[in-house]
C-alpha cells in the first residue's frame, strides 16, 4: 500500500480507523522517497445489521 501512495503521488488517503497503521506507514515511505506525505483521513467503523456490533464486510462467496 505504501508503495502504491508513493507511486500516484498520492496527496489524500481515506480509510477505516482500524487500518492507521497503514497510512501511517505510507507517510513514513512517502517521506522516505521526497514527497510530500499524504493527508491520512479515517471514518469509524459502520456496523453490520445483524445487531452484533461486527464491523460491515462484504460476504465472502
Amino acid at each position: 500500500m505504501a508503495w502504491d501512495s508513493v507511486a500516484i503521488d498520492a496527496d489524500v488517503q481515506l480509510g477505516g480507523v482500524e487500518q492507521l497503521l497503514n497510512p501511517q506507514m505510507c507517510r513514513k515511505v512517502m517521506e522516505i522517497s521526497d514527497q510530500a506525505p499524504e493527508v491520512v483521513i479515517t471514518t469509524p467503523l459502520i456496523e453490520g445489521t445483524d445487531d452484533t456490533g461486527a464491523k460491515m464486510k462484504q460476504e465472502q462467496r
